[in-house]
């Protein structure tokens, strides 16, 4: 989603504020588990220092009645 330069001094950038969005679409017939699933994301996004700062649930996309999730993501590098 974007990168931006934080924490200045001495006029430089003293790391980068990154941020990361997943948007997961499951099939109408998915039977496996949702939740799951999408901890396990946060998981392995947490274990390179990525973590969630927003997850809106399940929706349903307007045009086809999908099931979605969007997980968004903050990183200082």
């Amino acid at each position: 989603m974007s990168n931006n330069e934080s924490g200045y001094g001495d006029n430089e950038a003293t790391y980068l504020q990154q941020q990361a969005q997943v948007q997961i679409y499951y099939p109408k017939d998915y039977v496996g588990d949702m939740d799951d699933l999408e901890n396990q994301l946060k998981q392995v996004m947490r274990s390179d220092r990525y973590y969630c700062f927003s997850d809106n649930g399940h929706i349903l996309t307007p045009d086809d009645g999908q099931l979605m999730a969007t997980l968004k993501f903050n990183h200082k590098k």
